[in-house]
């Protein structure tokens, strides 16, 4: 899907590029964190360090901390990797919710911009919003890393 010109268009090529990077990355999440954490009970976001949640997870937590409270995301998950699925959906509507608004947003500014929203594909919105992402990974990582005065290439990728 390409945008043909318009603001309308190139709202719905980044509404399209949006959601199917966050139902990609919701699917992912789940089935990676059920997977690694399959034997261990997972604590809530509030217990634990938030760097395996993917970025649209990140930016809803930054952006209202609330979200957070409803379950599952907001409990105790059970052991084994089916008990983790019941992740999938509270990810999956905060990643739509959070693509609707960025494809809004995105949209309208693209379109605004003849260069720009003619240029338009969903692959290339869904690629700008996961260098975005990479980005907000990094800069969050860099404000919570605590690293020694002198530290080695080893102690920064354990960090």
């Amino acid at each position: 899907m390409r945008a043909s010109g318009g603001i309308r268009s190139a709202v719905l090529v980044c509404l399209a590029g949006a959601a199917l990077l966050g139902v990609a990355q919701s699917l992912v999440e789940t089935a990676a964190v059920a997977w690694v954490h399959r034997k261990l009970v997972l604590a809530p976001p509030d217990f634990f360090n938030t760097r395996l949640l993917d970025g649209y997870v990140k930016l809803m937590q930054l952006l209202s901390p609330d979200a957070f409270v409803a379950a599952p995301l907001g409990g105790f998950q059970g052991r084994g990797f089916f008990a983790k699925l019941a992740l999938l959906p509270s990810l999956l509507a905060i990643n739509v919710g959070v693509a609707l608004v960025l494809g809004v947003v995105l949209g309208t500014i693209a379109g605004s911009s003849l260069r720009i929203g003619r240029r338009l594909s969903v692959a290339r919105v869904a690629l700008v919003l996961g260098a975005g992402e990479a980005l907000l990974h990094l800069v969050l990582w860099a404000i919570h890393v605590h690293l020694p005065k002198e530290p080695t290439a080893t102690v920064v990728l354990q960090k």
